[in-house]
């Protein structure tokens, strides 16, 4: 079973792969996990723990993929 952190990576990744530059926007990643029926301290943990294992890079309101 997934934790929540894993959908919530799995949704990001999703976004991200159909943009040019492996990048979503915040608010448009916010509005799927909303959506989805995660919290946002949810989301914001799961963004900070990708950020710490550097898989995900965060400028300003940008979320970008690092493979």
């Amino acid at each position: 079973m997934h934790d929540y952190a894993t959908k919530i990576y799995e949704n990001l990744k999703e976004l991200c792969k159909y943009s040019d530059g492996m990048s979503v926007d915040d608010d448009i990643l916010r509005k799927r996990i909303m959506s989805r029926g995660f919290t946002e301290e949810e989301m914001n943990d799961t963004l900070q723990k990708y950020l710490d294992l550097n898989l995900i890079m965060k400028e300003g309101k940008t979320i970008t993929l690092i493979e």
